[in-house]
């Protein structure tokens, strides 16, 4: 068995335990039993909210890009990376904690847009040609970006 299928059949043995959800929600228009029927659940409670908002005012597009809320797909990186760093944007203690783990030059983290992390960076100008130039969805993007003022001054 595939790597790939083995994370699917280990998200859809612990999907109904952690997400209290049946599953075979909507993928590539068809139902997927790996695939959150209640998308919104794949953000950990802590952050969903304010992370939905984020993306919104800032015109991202959540991963597959259809609608306004993110997928179900209990094995999208997009919503890895959320779950994962999305707490650190209004904590500069933490996120300049794991900035250090990096380079200990580091002294703190840096604000990047609203907060210490920026999602779904595509910086200013489009240097791949895609037909796109959007964060989120449909255009390459560096997943998480963060900034650390370092003890030289850079």
């Amino acid at each position: 068995m595939r790597y790939r299928e083995k994370e699917r059949l280990k998200a859809i043995n612990k999907r109904e335990d952690i997400f209290n959800d049946t599953g075979n929600g909507l993928f590539a228009g068809k139902e997927r039993d790996y695939v959150l029927s209640n998308p919104i659940l794949n953000l950990w409670d802590g952050i969903r909210h304010d992370a939905i908002s984020y993306f919104d005012e800032n015109k991202i597009l959540w991963w597959m890009g259809k609608t306004k809320e993110p997928t179900g797909h209990l094995l999208s990186s997009q919503i890895a990376c959320i779950n994962h760093l999305y707490y650190l944007r209004q904590r500069k203690d933490i996120a300049t904690i794991v900035l250090q783990g990096l380079d200990s030059d580091i002294v703190e983290a840096q604000i990047v847009d609203s907060g210490f992390v920026e999602f779904e960076f595509i910086g200013e100008k489009q240097y791949l040609n895609e037909k796109a130039f959007n964060r989120g969805a449909n255009c390459t993007s560096i997943d998480a970006v963060m900034i650390g003022l370092r003890n030289d001054g850079i």
